[in-house]
């Protein structure tokens, strides 16, 4: 199942705007994978959660422009793109490219 925010995790990391429309974009696509089964859903919520790990380490090390920081930021893209493939949706932007 999804939790209460995942929405709005899912429309930040796939780079939408929180907009009225994304945000029911991306609920008919979560509750699509919801009908589909459990180990879907499971699926995304782990790539959620690791986009939440990485985003907070991304958060201490920001400033420290070292390799470390693009590697963090490499590792929340490939996840983010996980996402938007578990969720059959297009990234609209990458919010770590900057």
């Amino acid at each position: 199942m999804f939790e209460s925010g995942d929405k709005e995790k899912i429309c930040f990391y796939l780079g939408y705007p929180p907009t009225p429309d994304n945000l029911s974009k991306i609920q008919q696509r979560m509750d699509q994978l919801q009908q589909v089964g459990a180990d879907y859903v499971s699926r995304a919520r782990e790539h959620l959660t690791e986009l939440d790990q990485i985003q907070g380490e991304i958060e201490n090390e920001r400033g420290n422009a070292g390799s470390a920081f693009g590697q963090l930021k490499g590792e929340a893209r490939r996840y983010a793109s996980l996402l938007a493939i578990a969720l059959n949706l297009p990234k609209n932007n990458d919010v770590y490219s900057a």
